[in-house]
């Protein structure tokens, strides 16, 4: 009988033993597992970041233009409002007795000086949402051609001296298709062996030059 009381407590004592270690190895790995997945939290927020800068980088491309925009339009008004005038951004007059006018709202006239076309034309609104106009020599024989850019970055031009010869009676503004992202319009001689011509040149924000006059 106490042979049989003293193997019993010796089985007691080993399922406590097991238990006991069963138990140990089990909130061991418990808490291994807990100290884990701060880790993994980190590196998903590693990775939320690193998705956020890639995103961020990506709209600053992207609205690169829109923000190069917004900062000119906003100067322009800067300027009308501390010098109380604009003919330094804004205005541009040539020999041919006609005006260019951009207003800081965006809108682009051409007025006339000449009496019959000042009372046929008046001032001619060209285009609207206009960032930057340009006159530019075209061709061989000193005519000029407006050309404007929109606030989109897209070119238009604007054909203000056809009306000269008194065969026009409105006066010819176009889009010129397939430039985008244009921040500049300067102006360009083509020459050849026996002759020249002169036109206009775009350049876009990232610097590229296009000669729309030979594509």
């Amino acid at each position: 009988m106490e042979k049989k009381n003293g193997l019993s407590k010796i089985v007691i004592v080993f399922l406590i033993f097991v238990i006991g270690g069963l138990l140990g190895y089990i909130a061991c790995d418990k808490l291994s597992d807990d100290k884990s997945e701060p880790k993994e939290e980190t590196s998903n927020k590693t990775e939320s970041n690193s998705n956020v800068t890639t995103s961020n980088t990506q709209e600053q491309t992207t609205n690169s233009y829109e923000v190069f925009a917004k900062n000119l339009k906003e100067q322009i008004k800067k300027y009308d409002a501390n010098k109380g005038q604009n003919e330094s951004v804004s205005n541009a007059q040539v020999d041919e007795g006609y005006q260019i006018n951009l207003t800081s709202n965006g809108e682009l006239y051409v007025e006339y000086y000449k009496k019959e076309l000042a009372t046929k034309f008046g001032k001619t609104k060209l285009a609207d949402k206009v960032l930057a106009f340009y006159i530019i020599e075209t061709g061989n024989g000193g005519l000029h051609m407006v050309y404007f850019i929109y606030e989109d970055g897209t070119v238009g031009k604007a054909d203000v001296e056809s009306v000269f010869d008194g065969t026009v009676s409105t006066i010819p503004v176009d889009k010129v298709e397939g430039y985008k992202n244009i921040v500049s319009v300067v102006q360009g001689v083509f020459g050849t062996e026996h002759s020249a011509g002169a036109g206009a040149i775009f350049i876009d924000i990232n610097g590229n030059i296009y000669n729309p006059n030979f594509k």
